[in-house]
């Protein structure tokens, strides 16, 4: 039996108004930060539970303790604590390591990466998001987080090149200007997108001989792709 059309109307807006609701949700459930990898390390005493709700937009906090990357605006997404110490894992970060981290919506990687690191810093693409992430990075006493632009970094006084670098966001092309940032045998992580549209993890370690390329997942960020040419 065909419905009135006034109730099908009804029914179309019910089921859009359920899909604007439950949109953060469907929009995680495609990501996959590492395939195959659960291993989550300890958190830093430091960093309290509901830390990356801090840095999320209010209506996305409800969602801060599900395992799904969340986007938030100006092309960015928060990913998972699980995914950030698996980043961490790879790239060999300890209390010794200095990091760079190059992307969108980079406040609550560097506040984990911070938590293990000697120091870390953060070039944001998106530099409306920076007065929020200094301020909380202030009330979680993390004095070892620095920002600066992507040209200036070359020329930071007293920096030779980065041990760990992680590029926060998917990518079609890593440029020479983000390679070099790389200290001779340290690592760069960063997700690579393909002519198909996938987005693998790949991990580059900066040997003597030149660089040692290995996969290190799938991933898909929410988001604009990085152009490092802008």
């Amino acid at each position: 039996m065909k419905l009135p059309i006034i109730v099908e109307s009804m029914l179309l807006r019910r089921l859009a108004y359920v899909l604007l609701i439950l949109s953060p949700l469907l929009w995680g459930l495609f990501i996959f930060p590492v395939h195959g990898q659960t291993e989550t390390g300890p958190t830093p005493p430091e960093l309290t539970p509901n830390l990356r709700a801090r840095f999320l937009p209010e209506n996305l906090r409800q969602f801060a303790d599900t395992g799904l990357f969340l986007p938030v605006p100006q092309d960015g997404a928060v990913p998972t604590e699980d995914f950030l110490v698996r980043c961490s894992e790879l790239l060999g970060i300890n209390p010794e390591t200095t990091v760079l981290i190059v992307g969108r919506a980079t406040g609550y990687a560097a506040a984990i990466l911070a938590a293990k690191a000697e120091r870390v810093y953060v070039v944001e693409l998106a530099a409306g998001l920076l007065e929020n992430y200094g301020n909380i990075w202030r009330e979680l006493g993390l004095d070892n987080i620095e920002t600066a632009g992507l040209e200036s970094i070359p020329n930071l006084p007293g920096l030779e090149g980065f041990d760990a670098v992680l590029v926060h966001g998917v990518t079609e092309k890593l440029p020479p200007r983000i390679t070099a940032l790389v200290s001779p045998g340290g690592s760069l992580l960063v997700p690579l997108l393909d002519a198909q549209g996938v987005q693998e993890m790949v991990l580059l370690v900066r040997r003597n001989e030149g660089w040692e390329l290995s996969p290190a997942g799938l991933a898909f960020f929410p988001a604009r792709p990085i152009s490092f040419e802008d």
